[in-house]
Formats: structure tokens, C-alpha cells, sequence
């Protein structure tokens, strides 16, 4: 099992890959909230005010489809697509997420 972390620019950019990922049954689980972003780009300070980051549970082999998935609806090129692997997890949310993965 695994966690990936991303952000997007707007609550709504964020919230239809969360759909798609829980139709597509690619995760099991999507935590979703608001974030203030600042970075600097092109040798300019940049600040982001309401976007959204997604932490998705899934499994290893969902990997791949979930960056794809998140790189094709992603307003921006250089957004974090991170995964994090999980050393221990309860088990009543491990088997919650294992009904709705295929």
C-alpha cells in the first residue's frame, strides 16, 4: 500500500482527479484540502493562494495509471506526483481499500 501526494492549482482540478481515481477504482481512498503554495519559477518568487492537494492510497501496481492520470489533467508541468510507501497500516482501512482497488 501506498500514498501518493499532489497538488493542483484549484480545488475543482483536484477534486475531478479525485473522482476519476475513485471511478476508475485506481485508489480506494482520497484525502483532499486546501493549501497556499511558494516556489520560485524562472528567477521569480511565485506564490499560489487556494489550491488543493490530494493524498491517494492505493497499491504499487496503480502507480503508473495515477501519475499518468494526474499528469494528463494537471495544469502544470512541474507539479509533485510523489509516492510514500506505508511500513504499517491498520488493517480495517487496508482491507477497505483492497474492496475498492481492481
Amino acid at each position: 500500500m501506498v500514498f501518493i501526494y499532489t497538488t493542483f492549482q484549484n480545488p475543482e482540478e483536484a477534486k475531478a482527479v479525485a473522482k476519476t481515481v475513485l471511478e476508475k477504482k485506481l485508489g480506494g481512498w482520497v484525502d483532499m484540502w486546501p493549501i497556499n503554495s511558494v516556489y520560485f519559477e524562472d528567477g521569480e518568487f511565485k506564490e499560489v493562494k487556494g489550491g488543493a492537494a490530494l493524498l491517494i492510497t492505493t497499491i504499487e501496481l496503480k502507480l503508473q495509471d495515477i501519475e499518468n492520470l494526474v499528469s494528463q489533467n494537471h495544469g502544470s508541468k512541474a507539479s509533485a506526483i510523489a509516492a510514500i510507501g506505508i511500513q504499517r497500516i491498520n488493517r480495517p482501512y487496508k482491507e477497505h481499500i483492497a474492496r475498492h482497488i481492481e
